[in-house]
C-alpha cells in the first residue's frame, strides 16, 4: 500500500488554505456591512440636502440652516471615515488573497509530488508483478521441460 511521507505537511497545508478563505469571507462581511453602512449615511444625506432645500423654499431661520448644515458636515465626515475604514479592509482582503494564493501554489506541489510518488510506487508494483509472473512461466517451463525429458 502506498503512504505519503509528506501527508501531514499535505494536510498542514489544507488547513492554511482554509484558514486564510476563512479570513477573506470575514474581511468580505465587513467590508459589505460598512458599504450598507455607507448607503444609509449617503441616503440620510440626500434626504436631509432635500429637506434643506424645501425650508429655503418655505423660508428658514439662519439657526436652523445651520443646524441642517452642521449635521450634514458630520455626515460627511462619517462617509469619509467609513470609506477609509473600506479602503483599509480591501486592502487586507488583497493581502489575504496574495496569502491564499501562495498557500494554493504550495499544496500543489506538494499534491503533484503525491502523485509523482504514487506513480512510481504503481510503477514499481507492476516491475515486481511481473518479475513473479515471469519467474512463474520459467518455473512451469522448467517443470514442463523436465517432464517431457523424464
Amino acid at each position: 500500500m502506498f503512504v505519503f511521507h509528506l501527508e501531514p505537511v499535505l494536510k498542514h497545508r489544507k488547513h492554511q488554505e482554509e484558514h486564510i478563505q476563512k479570513e477573506i469571507a470575514e474581511l468580505q462581511l465587513q467590508i459589505e456591512e460598512h458599504n450598507k453602512e455607507l448607503q444609509l449615511l449617503m441616503d440620510n444625506m440626500a434626504r436631509c440636502n432635500a429637506e434643506i432645500r424645501r425650508l429655503q423654499r418655505e423660508g428658514v431661520t439662519i439657526s436652523e440652516q445651520l443646524t441642517y448644515c452642521q449635521y450634514i458636515d458630520n455626515l460627511k465626515c462619517s462617509c469619509r471615515r467609513i470609506k477609509m475604514e473600506i479602503a483599509r479592509l480591501e486592502g487586507q482582503r488583497e493581502k489575504k488573497l496574495q496569502e491564499l494564493m501562495e498557500a494554493l501554489k504550495r499544496r500543489k506541489m506538494i499534491e503533484k509530488l503525491k502523485e509523482k510518488k504514487n506513480l512510481c510506487y504503481l510503477e514499481e508494483l507492476l516491475r515486481t508483478e511481473q518479475k513473479l509472473l515471469d519467474e512463474a512461466a520459467v518455473c512451469r517451463y522448467k517443470v514442463g521441460s523436465a517432464v517431457i525429458a523424464g
